[in-house]
């Protein structure tokens, strides 16, 4: 369960500091009541990587934790396997991009895999949960370099022909773009839209920024 949640909350941030982290000391653990009423708190590792921007949980998170807890307690084959894929995400989430990449082909695998159909029935499903507007040959070469990695073709993704061909080809790092994939595929299969990402807490600041750019560049 925990893992889930915090594959859920992984969603929550902007894109830009999902993986951007502080390197400082992080602690976990947990706590509970007992039946007078008594709190009990213990001390572990780590739940959630050191992130460099806070996450702040307000109302308008509420309609996809309540959604989450709902799925929580149910049995059924596809919503365990929703609650696989979170807890995925929740793995990949404070490793590095090409350690991420495998984690994030099996996020994709629990909630699209299909034994029978492999590639194509993945790449089905995000053209139709996705949203990203990747094409079909993108996606097919995108999985292909999956294959390529998973499959023991490559000991590691940037050693992949295919990863230099993407590359090539499209101009855009096809670590990136899976991760995009994966969290618009989650968002929009899982909670239905009710996830969204919270916005760039230095929104103002980078607006107020461009603001002075073009007045500078109209004044010269």
């Amino acid at each position: 369960m925990k893992a889930a949640i915090l594959g859920a909350l992984a969603l929550t941030p902007h894109p830009r500091y999902r993986h951007q982290f502080s390197m400082q000391s992080m602690f976990g653990g947990f706590c509970s009541f007992d039946a007078q009423g008594r709190l009990n708190i213990t001390f572990g590792e780590a739940h959630t990587p050191a992130m460099s921007e806070d996450i702040i949980i307000s109302q308008s998170d509420h309609d996809w934790l309540s959604r989450l807890a709902l799925k929580l307690e149910q049995t059924d084959d596809l919503t365990r396997r929703q609650i696989r894929a979170l807890e995925y995400f929740y793995r990949a989430w404070p490793l590095d991009s090409h350690e991420r990449f495998p984690w994030l082909f099996m996020t994709l695998d629990a909630i699209f895999g299909d034994s029978s159909r492999a590639t194509q029935a993945v790449i089905d499903a995000i053209g139709q949960n996705g949203g990203t507007g990747f094409d079909y040959d993108r996606l097919r070469l995108l999985l292909r370099l999956r294959n390529s990695v998973i499959h023991g073709g490559a000991p590691d993704v940037y050693d992949s022909d295919r990863y230099h061909q993407y590359y090539e080809q499209y101009g855009d790092d096809p670590l990136y773009d899976l991760e995009v994939i994966t969290a618009q595929c989650l968002r929009a299969c899982i909670f239905e839209g009710a996830l969204v990402e919270h916005p760039d807490p230095h929104a103002d600041l980078i607006r107020a920024y461009n603001d002075d750019s073009q007045t500078a560049v109209g004044t010269v």
